[in-house]
């Protein structure tokens, strides 16, 4: 069983925040998995202000979309190591507790990787968390506003309506508790 190397396993976390990002209409800036004082990369996106709800959802879904990414690869791996910790997210979900509190919801982080994890698997949004993937793998940072913008046009996107339907769900799902 082999282990995958840290650039790949990094490649993909990120790839997985970026795409999602695109997705929830969010303007990606940079995409990096080069190792700094604050991690093994990173993924710089800018949210509309002032934020909805919506855009608080698409947060918490970017967010929770590097683990998400990261899980599917994994998964997708024939000689995998069963022992292998998916790392990275501890940082994602301390940051989207901003967005949770702001939307009154607590401790629903994983709800939103569940609905990730359905958005991301699906091949017409894999096929862009792979290729993103590869492409850092091998440039290790991607800072070019023209190229992520050209990248976002393609991936599939998840509208307003769509995110304010997903906080219903999950308030409807814990009522009160949240």
């Amino acid at each position: 069983m082999a282990q995958r190397k840290q650039i790949e396993i990094t490649a993909y976390h990120e790839a997985g925040h970026a795409v999602m990002a695109m997705s929830a209409g969010f303007l990606v800036t940079e995409v990096s998995c080069q190792a700094s004082n604050s991690g093994f990369g990173h993924t710089a996106w800018q949210m509309p202000l002032p934020m909805s709800d919506a855009s608080r959802v698409g947060a918490v879904l970017t967010l929770a979309s590097g683990m998400a990414a990261d899980c599917l690869h994994w998964s997708s791996l024939a000689d995998k190591d069963e022992q292998e910790q998916l790392m990275g997210h501890n940082g994602d979900r301390l940051d989207a507790r901003i967005h949770l509190a702001a939307l009154s919801q607590g401790e629903v982080f994983d709800d939103y990787l569940s609905y990730s994890i359905g958005h991301l698997k699906k091949v017409d949004v894999w096929g862009h968390v792979v290729a993103l993937a590869e492409l850092l793998k091998t440039i290790q940072l991607i800072n070019g506003l023209d190229l992520l913008n050209r990248f976002r046009q393609c991936v599939p996107s998840i509208s307003a309506h769509e995110l304010g339907l997903l906080k219903r769900a999950v308030d409807l799902k814990y009522g009160d508790q949240t």
